[in-house]
C-alpha cells in the first residue's frame, strides 16, 4: 500500500478552499530515468488550472519553485550521486484536490549513462537467391563481411563526423544457439518470382515473410536480393523505420503502448533490404560512384535506427528532426541536372534558408560525398538504441510489470529508401 507522508496531507489541508471546478493537473515528462551520476538539470512542464506546491522527497532533488499558480515549467537540479548505487526520488506536485509526482531515477557516479553505453549489434544477412551460379544473387559471405567492416568505419566517425558508439558485427550464433559456419550470413533459395519487388516484400502484412526473420530483439535482419525494376527508377536499398515505446517517444517514429514487442507480434518482415545487383559497386581512386554499396548499406541501417533523409522531397516541406542537417528542396536540386555539371557543382546544395553548402551527409541522395553523420543524428540514433522496440542491445525503458501483448498486432508499416 502506498503511504502519503504527513507533510503532504497537511499541505493539502492548507490548500483547501472553495472552488467551482475540479483541479486539473498533468506533468510532462513525469519520469526521468538513468539520470547521469554527475548530476543534471531537468525540466518538466506543469499544466494546471489552480495553485500548486512542489515538494521534494530528498535533499539531492531541488525544484526551482516551491509554489506556483497555473501552467509553469519546473526546473529540477539533481545533485551528483556518490553513493555507488542507483537512487530514486520524486517531486510531488500538490493542488487542493489532486496530487501527482515527477519520478527521478539517478545512476551512481562513474556509471555508464544510456548515451555512453556501447552497442554491439549482431547483423544477419539473409541472401535470397535463385541462381547460385550468379555472384550478384548468391553473394559471397566474405563480400558481405567486407561491406559491414566498411559500414563500421562510417559509424565510427572521424574529425568531421561523430562516433555513434556502436559496432555492427556478423552474428556468430543462430537463434537456436548453434555456431554459424558462415558468420552473419544465411542463404535461402527463393521460390517466388525473382527478381523481387522490394516494395511488395517490405509492405507485406500477411505474415508470410516473418518466418525469414531472426528475432529483431537480438539481430538486425538485412535481406540481400535482386530488386525488380520499377517505373520509379533504380532502388538501391529500402528499410523499415523503427518503433518506439510511447513513454520515450521520438518525433517521426511509430509509437507503441507497451515497452516490449517480440517476433510473434509483427506481421511484416521488419528489416533493411539491399539490392544485390549493385553488390560490387564502390567509389574508388577518387572517383565517385553513387551506387556505392558501402554507403547504401550505411544509409539503410541509418533508416533502421531512426534517421530520415537530409532533404525535403519538395518545396522544403519536410524535416528530418535534426537541427544541424541543412534542409534543401531535392526537387529543385534535381532540376539542375540538365547540361554538363562538374562534381563540385553537383555536391553543392542550396539550403531552404538560401545558404550554399556541400553535401557530406550519409542520409542524403544523389551526388554527395556521403561520408558523415551529424551530432543531432547521433542523438537520434542513440535514443532509438536506448528506447527502441525490437532493436538489439540494452534498453532503458521503464520496468513496467504486466505491460505486454500477445499475438500479432496492427502496427503501421513505414519504409524509407
Amino acid at each position: 500500500m502506498k503511504k502519503i507522508p504527513f507533510l503532504i496531507v497537511l499541505t493539502i489541508m492548507l490548500f483547501s478552499g472553495c472552488r467551482k471546478e475540479r483541479d486539473t493537473l498533468t506533468l510532462s515528462p513525469s519520469v526521468f530515468e538513468s539520470v547521469d551520476g554527475d548530476g543534471d538539470i531537468l525540466k518538466s512542464t506543469i499544466t494546471c488550472n489552480s495553485s500548486w506546491m512542489a515538494l521534494a522527497s530528498d535533499h539531492w532533488l531541488s525544484p526551482d519553485k516551491s509554489i506556483g499558480n497555473g501552467d509553469a515549467t519546473l526546473t529540477i537540479t539533481v545533485l551528483p550521486n556518490p553513493n555507488g548505487q542507483p537512487r530514486q526520488g520524486s517531486i510531488t506536485i500538490v493542488t487542493d484536490d489532486m496530487m501527482d509526482e515527477i519520478r527521478v531515477e539517478q545512476l551512481p557516479l562513474g556509471a555508464d549513462s544510456p548515451q555512453n553505453a556501447h552497442y554491439t549489434i549482431p547483423v544477419i544477412f539473409h541472401v535470397l537467391y535463385q541462381n547460385a551460379a550468379d555472384s550478384r544473387q548468391y553473394v559471397d559471405h566474405k563480400r558481405l563481411a567486407e561491406i559491414l567492416a566498411n559500414v563500421n568505419k562510417y559509424y565510427k566517425g572521424n574529425a568531421d563526423s561523430p562516433d555513434m558508439n556502436l559496432s555492427f558485427v556478423l552474428a556468430d550464433t543462430d537463434p537456436n544457439g548453434g555456431t554459424m559456419t558462415t558468420p552473419g550470413v544465411e542463404y535461402i533459395r527463393w521460390k517466388e518470382s525473382y527478381p523481387i519487388d522490394c516494395d511488395k516484400f517490405m509492405n507485406d502484412d500477411t505474415g508470410k515473410y516473418t518466418s525469414l526473420l531472426w528475432d529483431p530483439n537480438n539481430y538486425i535482419n538485412v535481406m540481400v536480393y535482386n530488386f525488380a525494376k520499377t517505373d520509379g527508377g533504380i532502388t538501391l536499398g529500402i528499410s523499415h523505420l523503427p518503433i518506439i515505446y510511447e513513454g520515450n517517444a521520438i518525433p517521426g517514429l511509430t509509437k507503441y503502448q507497451y515497452p516490449h514487442l517480440g517476433l510473434d507480434n509483427i506481421k511484416f518482415p521488419l528489416c533493411a533490404s539491399i539490392n544485390s545487383i549493385y553488390i560490387n559497386e564502390e567509389s574508388a581512386n577518387g572517383q565517385y560512384n553513387n551506387a556505392d554499396i558501402n554507403v547504401t548499406t550505411s544509409h539503410e541501417l541509418g533508416h533502421y535506427l531512426g534517421l530520415y533523409h537530409a532533404f525535403s522531397e519538395k518545396q522544403c516541406s519536410g524535416t528530418d528532426y535534426c537541427d544541424d542537417t541543412p534542409n534543401y528542396d531535392r526537387a529543385a536540386y534535381m532540376a539542375q541536372f540538365s547540361g554538363n555539371k562538374t562534381f563540385a557543382e553537383l555536391v553543392s546544395r542550396q539550403s531552404c534558408d538560401g545558404t550554399r553548402f556541400e553535401s557530406h551527409n550519409i542520409m542524403d541522395y544523389d551526388v554527395s560525398y556521403a561520408d558523415r553523420f551529424t551530432p543531432d543524428q547521433r542523438k537520434r540514433v542513440r535514443a532509438v538504441l536506448n528506447y527502441g522496440l525490437m532493436i538489439p542491445g540494452p534498453k532503458f525503458n521503464p520496468k513496467t510489470s504486466g505491460k505486454t501483448t500477445y499475438g500479432a498486432v496492427d502496427i503501421p508499416i513505414v519504409t524509407m529508401r
